[in-house]
């Protein structure tokens, strides 16, 4: 039975095909290309009667969500600038060289503000306290990377946003 690692697998490859498919403006068709991508990797990973019945529509729902959010990200000035996107940062030590390396969901920028580091969660998101006390680092480490410019095809610049980003 396919659980929700795989469920989460699937969803992300949607949406980073969807947001390499479309970098500019959301077409008119928006969420019929979304729904036709992801009909397309749900077929590609998964024969299973339960994927169909269960995880189906709740990719349509969030498919419906996630058109709007993108048209009012995109109206906001914010541009994908890289999508599950390879980074790594050495770091320094006493005891020698330390290589951070993370794959980044998504990495938008805001030319007034700066890039932002997101993460899709088909879970539930870590709180705003397990991020700021580092418990749950992820996406600060993301950030230290970005900022450095360690993402394959994304420039250096300041971090204004990290976002989980609940599907």
């Amino acid at each position: 039975e396919p659980g929700p690692m795989e469920r989460g697998i699937i969803v992300h490859e949607a949406l980073d095909r969807f947001q390499k498919a479309h970098p500019g403006d959301l077409p008119g068709d928006a969420l019929r290309r979304l729904l036709e991508i992801g009909r397309g990797v749900f077929d590609e990973n998964l024969a299973h009667p339960g994927v169909e019945a269960f995880w189906w529509p709740r990719f349509e729902r969030v498919a419906r969500w996630y058109v709007d959010y993108e048209r009012a990200r995109r109206r906001a000035g914010f541009k994908t600038v890289g999508s599950e996107v390879l980074g790594e940062l050495t770091i320094n030590g006493t005891a020698g060289d330390f290589l951070l390396t993370a794959r980044a969901d998504r990495i938008d920028l805001d030319a007034a503000t700066g890039l932002a580091i997101m993460d899709y969660k088909t879970g539930q998101a870590p709180s705003a306290k397990q991020v700021e006390t580092f418990f749950s680092p992820q996406l600060s480490l993301e950030a230290a990377i970005a900022a450095n410019g360690g993402f394959d095809g994304v420039d250096a610049g300041p971090v204004a946003q990290l976002v989980y980003l609940e599907l």
